[in-house]
C-alpha cells in the first residue's frame, strides 16, 4: 500500500481504479443485493510504431449494493474486454506478430466517509490470443482478481475507473518474440478526460456490533546488520532475531518466511510463526554464515508474507561483512616460456630462461615439486621450497638446441599449496630464416547459412613463407561486395540486398608443413546498408557506418589436395561462424536473423601475381 489521505466527513467514498481493476466490493455478488455492473471507458496508450492510440474497454463484475461494517469481501473476479483498432493490428502484424499476451497493472484508490484512503495495486492476466490477419479491429480478453477488502466505518461510496499500464509480449508464428520495439513493450495509458468512469455506487452499513481492527503486522528491528563476522565465531554471535507482532484485533496469518537475494545462501532462518493473535508476537531467528573467500559485503532480504491486507509483504534487509581467512596466492612471471626460433648454425650451447615464482597472499606458500615434462630438450633447476608473503624464488629453465632442427614443446609443472601451475614451454630449431614472398589474386565465394545467400569474393593476399620454420604471414584484402537474399514469410517471399565490407584485424598467420597450408584470419564484417522490397517499395532494415560484427569473425583456411606449392597457388577452403551484428539501427535483430550464425562455408582460389 502507498500513502493514505483523510477525507471530509460528508464526502462520498471514491474508488479510482484502472481498466484492469474496476471492482473491490464484489464479494457481495453472492448476496441478495448483488448486481451485475459494467462501464465502457477509453484510454490513450503510447504503442510502438504507431504512437498514441485510443483503446476502448468494457469492465464488468458483480458488486453488492450494500456491505456491513467489518465484513470481508473476499477476492473479486474481474473481466475486461478491450477493443484493439485496425491501425494497431496492422502495426503488430507488420512486425511479424501472430499472438499477443501479457498483463495489465493498475494502482487503485479507495476512499470512504470517516475512513482513510487505501492504495491498492492489481494485476490482470492477458492470456495468449491470436492477432487476426483480416483487416479490422479485434478484441482482447483479460481477467483477474482484486484482493479482499473490509470497511470499518459506515458511508456511501462510488467506484470509478482510472489509468493502467500494459506489459505485452508479441510473438511470431514460431512462438519467438518479434524484434524490438514491438516484441516486448510497456505502455503507460491515461484515461481520456471525456470518459464516463462511474462503475457503481454502494453503501456500507453499521450492524450495531463492535468493530474489530483488522490484523496489522509490525516487525522489530527493521534491519539486521551483522558487521564483521568470521566463520569461526560462535553460532550465538552469528544469530539475530526479528519480533513479528500483530497490532490489530483479528488474527494475523503468517503465510511464508523466506530469505531472498544475491547472498541468500549465507543466511538461514528458523521461526515459530503461523498464526499471531491480536496483541501477540512470534520470533524469526536469522543466522549468518560468512564466506571468507569474498572481499565484499554479503546482503540478502528476509521476506515475511502475511494476511495483513494493507501490508501483505514485509522485507527486512540483511547484511554482513566476512572476515577472510589468509590464503597463499602464487604468481608467475612469465606465465609461459617461448625460446623462439634458434638457428642451429648460430647456437652456442644451452639456452636459459628465468621464471620468477612469487607469493602475494597472506599465508605461507609451500612448493612441493617442480617438474618438466614433454620433449627431453627441456630441463630445469630451482631454489624453491616455502615462500612467505611478498617473497619469491627462481626457476631456471634450459633448452638444448643440440636436439636438432624441429619444433619442441613441454610443460613446467609447479605443485604448491595454492593451485598447481602449468607453464607451457616451446622452442624451434631452424636451419635458416630465409623467406619467400608470394602475392596472390583471390576469387571465390562464401555462403551465409542463415539466409542461404551467396556472397562473391575478390581481393588479394600479400604473403611471406619462411621455408625454414614453415611460418606464414600475410596481409589479406577483400573487396567490398553485395549479396541478395530472400525471406520466406507465410505464403510470400521478401527479397533483400545487403552491402558488405571487410576490415582485417591484424595479420593473417599460419603454417606450411609437409605441403599442408593452414591460415588464420580475423575480420570485422561490416554492413553499410541492408534493404528489403515490400509491396514494390525498398525499405531499409539496417546498416550504417558503425554496423558491424560484435567481434571479429575468425576464419581458418586449408588447402585442397595433397600438397600446396607456394609458387603455384591453389584452392583453400574452410567453415566459420559469423558473429552477431550490432549498431545497425532499430531492426538489428531482424538483420541478424539472416546474417549471423554458424557453419558458413568459404572457398577461395589463390593465383600467384608473379611466378618469378
Amino acid at each position: 500500500m502507498s500513502s493514505i489521505k483523510n477525507k471530509p466527513s460528508q464526502q462520498k467514498q471514491r474508488l479510482v481504479l484502472s481498466t484492469a481493476v474496476a471492482a473491490v466490493l464484489a464479494a457481495g455478488a453472492t448476496s441478495a443485493n448483488a448486481e451485475e455492473v459494467s462501464v465502457t471507458v477509453e484510454h490513450t496508450c503510447p504503442l510502438p510504431l504507431i504512437g498514441d492510440t485510443v483503446l476502448t474497454s468494457e469492465v464488468s463484475t458483480n458488486l453488492p449494493a450494500t456491505l456491513e461494517i467489518g465484513e470481508a469481501t473476499g477476492e473479486i473476479p474481474i473481466d475486461v474486454v478491450t477493443s484493439i483498432p485496425n491501425n494497431a493490428r496492422q502495426g503488430l502484424s507488420l512486425a511479424g506478430g501472430r499472438t499477443l499476451e501479457g498483463t495489465a497493472t493498475a494502482s487503485n484508490t479507495i476512499s470512504l466517509t470517516n475512513e482513510d484512503d487505501r492504495q491498492l495495486s492489481a494485476v490482470l492476466d492477458i492470456p495468449q490470443q491470436p492477432i487476426p490477419e483480416e483487416s479490422g479491429s479485434f478484441t482482447v480478453d483479460a481477467s483477474g482478481t482484486v484482493e479482499s477488502q473490509t470497511f470499518n466505518e459506515p458511508g456511501e461510496g462510488e467506484i470509478n475507473v482510472g489509468g493502467l499500464v500494459l506489459e505485452q509480449q508479441v510473438r511470431d508464428g514460431n512462438g519467438d518474440l518479434v524484434g524490438d520495439p514491438v516484441g516486448e513493450f510497456t505502455a503507460d495509458c491515461t484515461l481520456n478526460a471525456d470518459s464516463d468512469t462511474l462503475l457503481h455506487t454502494f453503501v456500507v452499513e453499521d450492524d450495531g456490533g463492535p468493530v474489530e481492527d483488522p490484523a496489522s503486522i509490525d516487525v522489530e528491528p527493521q534491519e539486521l546488520a551483522y558487521g564483521e563476522t568470521a566463520p569461526g565465531d560462535s553460532q550465538s554471535d552469528r544469530t539475530q532475531s526479528v519480533a513479528v507482532s500483530n497490532t490489530g484485533d483479528l488474527d494475523l496469518g503468517i503465510n511464508n518466511v523466506t530469505i531472498q537475494g544475491n547472498d541468500a545462501d549465507a543466511f538461514n532462518q528458523t521461526n515459530d510463526c503461523s498464526s499471531v493473535a491480536g496483541g501477540e508476537s512470534c520470533g524469526v531467528d536469522v543466522t549468518y554464515t560468512p564466506d571468507p573467500t569474498l572481499d565484499r559485503d554479503q546482503t540478502a532480504t528476509l521476506v515475511i508474507e502475511s494476511t495483513d491486507e494493507e501490508n501483505a509483504t514485509v522485507e527486512v534487509p540483511l547484511s554482513g561483512t566476512p572476515i577472510p581467512e589468509p590464503q597463499p596466492e602464487i604468481t608467475l612471471d612469465p606465465e609461459s616460456i617461448d625460446f623462439g626460433n634458434i638457428n642451429i648454425d648460430e647456437a652456442e650451447g644451452v639456452v636459459t630462461r628465468e621464471l620468477e615464482v612469487g607469493n602475494r597472499g597472506g599465508a605461507s606458500l609451500n612448493i612441493s615439486g617442480v617438474q618438466v615434462s614433454g620433449d627431453n630438450a627441456f630441463s630445469q633447476t630451482n631454489d624453491c621450497s616455502s615462500l612467505e608473503t611478498d617473497s619469491s624464488c627462481s626457476v631456471s629453465v634450459q633448452f638444448d638446441p643440440a636436439a636438432g632442427v624441429g619444433d619442441y614443446s613441454g610443460t613446467l609443472t609447479i605443485t604448491n599449496s595454492d593451485e598447481d601451475q602449468e607453464v607451457p614451454l616451446s622452442a624451434s630449431v631452424v636451419e635458416s630464416d630465409d623467406g619467400v614472398e608470394v602475392d596472390y589474386d583471390l576469387v571465390g565465394d562464401t555462403i551465409v547459412s542463415a539466409s542461404d545467400a551467396l556472397v562473391e569474393l575478390t581481393g588479394e593476399i600479400l604473403s611471406t613463407v619462411d621455408l625454414g620454420s614453415g611460418d606464414v604471414t600475410a596481409d589479406l584484402s577483400l573487396d567490398p561486395t553485395t549479396t541478395e537474399f530472400e525471406i520466406i514469410k507465410l505464403f510470400s517471399t521478401i527479397k533483400g540486398r545487403a552491402d558488405i565490407e571487410f576490415e582485417p584485424v591484424g595479420e593473417t598467420t599460419g603454417t606450411l608443413e609437409n605441403g599442408q597450408l593452414t591460415t588464420n584470419s580475423k575480420l570485422n564484417i561490416k554492413v553499410p546498408e541492408a534493404n528489403v522490397v515490400i509491396w514494390g517499395h525498398e525499405l531499409k532494415i539496417g546498416g550504417g557506418t558503425e554496423c558491424q560484427t560484435r567481434e571479429p569473425a575468425e576464419i581458418t583456411l586449408k588447402n585442397q589436395g595433397d600438397s600446396f606449392q607456394p609458387l603455384d597457388g591453389g584452392v583453400v577452403e574452410g567453415v566459420y561462424d559469423l558473429p552477431e551484428l550490432e549498431n545497425c539501427g532499430l531492426l538489428t535483430r531482424v538483420l541478424n536473423k539472416f546474417m549471423s550464425g554458424p557453419d558458413n562455408p568459404i572457398e577461395l582460389e589463390l593465383t600467384p601475381q608473379n611466378n618469378e
